[in-house]
């Protein structure tokens, strides 16, 4: 798994997710920020993204795992939170 896969399946998520809110088209790329940039992305949301992922790149995502902030609170563009992902799968702390 690359990051650029693991970049991939997280716009895809996200981008079904859209659609099934009402926000078909949205653009969305490696440099946005789900947190900050999309009005729809909350903390209901979230989770239910991790889930979708887990099954689209067939892992298992912990449940306690955050990968749309850092530690410190700060949100992640879809780069950086396929990064810590690959962190937690790979047993490295994020």
């Amino acid at each position: 798994m690359t990051l650029d896969s693991v970049t991939s399946g997280i716009i895809e998520v996200l981008q079904e997710i859209g659609a099934a809110s009402g926000y078909e088209g949205q653009p969305l790329d490696e440099k946005t920020c789900p947190v900050k940039d999309l009005a729809w992305f909350d903390s209901l949301i979230q989770p239910a993204s991790l889930v979708m992922l887990s099954d689209k790149l067939r892992v298992e995502i912990p449940n306690d795992a955050n990968i749309y902030k850092s530690d410190t609170g700060r949100p992640l563009s879809i780069n950086d939170a396929a990064a810590q992902l690959l962190k937690i799968l790979n047993g490295k702390e994020a």
